[in-house]
């Protein structure tokens, strides 16, 4: 085969039967982390346990590159990637949607990960055509939620031919890399060979990020009834920030970047009370506290963007 970077790079990201790039994610440790409960090297991990690493561990955006075995010069390329990553609603299902960047162009493909736990299968649907692939997951090494391993299986095509492949998620913190692997079938002396990796690292998002209406839910319970309030927050060209919350003005914002996503701090008053905020991106949602010394009262709550 021929040089065909941008080609090859096209059917590493979609998720076809040939050899495709798999996604490791986590981010960098902001509390201390939650031990898996059960020994997961020798046993299936719980559903509950998935859906934790997916939903505390995948969100946001990711910028690295992708790198290939060029089939035709056997070089290895390199080539940009990023990656905006979003747990669903259903349980453990995320939806990807990653960048390649060659020369002139950019390639977008967007798929669903779905983990099937108790059968110990990953089905992989791409959105935007071509048949889905089911992985067997063979191994898994899980310390918290920001430090695992999991080893894809599956039989299917690369470069035109039957071929083993092998996909391994490894997280470590604010890095992941996802490193697919391939051995031919159709020669018994084969040995496992190295395909492609794709590495990234969390991306910090910007104070302009911040920007727009927010819908903060402050119920106390996931089960309790419905109860929000909006969020407001502009950003100006000099970099100062002006807003309201729970309908009341902010003040002393300030912001910083650390530990691999952006905090944010504010207070707003009432007749009552003066209460400090403070929040930190967690993928594409806030994740705050809010505290009044005068009242004894302290409120932990998320937020989502309005829909426009």
């Amino acid at each position: 085969m021929k040089h065909q970077g941008l080609a090859i790079a096209i059917a590493l990201a979609i998720g076809t039967p040939s050899a495709t790039v798999k996604l490791a994610v986590a981010q960098e440790e902001p509390t201390k982390p939650r031990v898996a409960e059960e020994t997961v090297s020798d046993a299936k991990p719980s559903l509950e346990m998935l859906d934790r690493i997916l939903l505390d561990g995948v969100r946001g955006r990711w910028v690295g590159s992708l790198e290939y075995r060029d089939y035709g010069s056997g070089n290895t390329v390199s080539i940009p990637a990023r990656a905006v990553l979003e747990p669903t609603e259903a349980a453990a299902t995320l939806l990807r949607r990653i960048t390649f960047t060659d020369p002139g162009r950019e390639i977008v493909s967007t798929d669903l990960a779905v983990f099937e736990s108790t059968a110990s299968k990953l089905r992989e649907i791409p959105l935007d055509g071509g048949p889905a692939v089911v992985y067997d997951i063979v191994e898994r090494d899980i310390r918290h939620e920001h430090a695992w391993r999991i080893v894809l299986r599956a039989v299917g095509n690369d470069n035109r031919r039957p071929a083993d492949l092998r996909v391994t998620w490894t997280c470590e913190g604010n890095r992941l890399v996802a490193a697919n692997d391939v051995r031919y079938r159709d020669d018994e002396s084969a040995e496992w060979i190295s395909r492609n990796a794709l590495r990234l690292e969390r991306a910090t998002p910007a104070l302009e990020d911040f920007a727009g209406s927010w819908r903060v839910d402050l119920r106390p319970t996931p089960d309790a009834a419905p109860y929000s309030q909006p969020l407001v927050l502009t950003t100006a060209d000099d970099g100062s920030v002006t807003g309201t919350f729970y309908g009341s003005p902010i003040e002393g914002f300030t912001s910083r970047a650390a530990r691999g996503t952006r905090h944010i701090a504010f207070f707003t008053r009432d007749d009552s009370s003066t209460y400090h905020t403070s929040a930190r991106f967690v993928g594409s949602r806030l994740v705050g506290r809010t505290h009044s010394v005068e009242r004894d009262f302290l409120s932990v709550w998320t937020a989502q963007r309005d829909s426009p």
